[in-house]
């Protein structure tokens, strides 16, 4: 029991079950995942990447777990609740121009024990 016992936020003991049907796999950059999987929205991305720079898009856009379109809207995945209120306070936008949609959501996440909560 006490392998499962990992130490959070403020010193507090979670316990976490471990499932050995998990594999943990290295992130990959938003572009690159869309370029393979969603090649159609890629001509949005590289807008947006032109529109807010390269550093803006690295930091704050690469790293969004998801996004996706239908009609005029936008759905991102960001994966944080402070990630999500960045993007919608800056980049709403330049999200608008690229994408050529109407309306934007972004979704954030609840972490728990350094696990986000979807």
């Amino acid at each position: 029991m006490e392998n499962l016992i990992n130490a959070g936020k403020l010193e507090e003991k979670v316990a976490l079950l471990v499932n050995p049907m998990l594999t943990l796999e290295e992130f990959t950059p938003l572009d690159s995942r869309i370029s393979q999987e969603k090649p159609e929205l890629l001509a949005g991305l590289n807008k947006l990447k032109i529109n807010i720079g390269q550093e803006n898009f690295d930091k704050y856009i690469n790293i969004v777990q998801n996004i996706n379109t239908n009609g005029k809207s936008l759905l991102i995945i960001s994966g944080s609740e402070r990630l999500r209120s960045i993007i919608e306070r800056e980049f709403i936008t330049a999200l608008q121009e690229a994408f050529e949609v109407e309306h934007v959501q972004i979704v954030g996440g609840a972490g728990f024990a350094g696990t986000d909560a979807f």
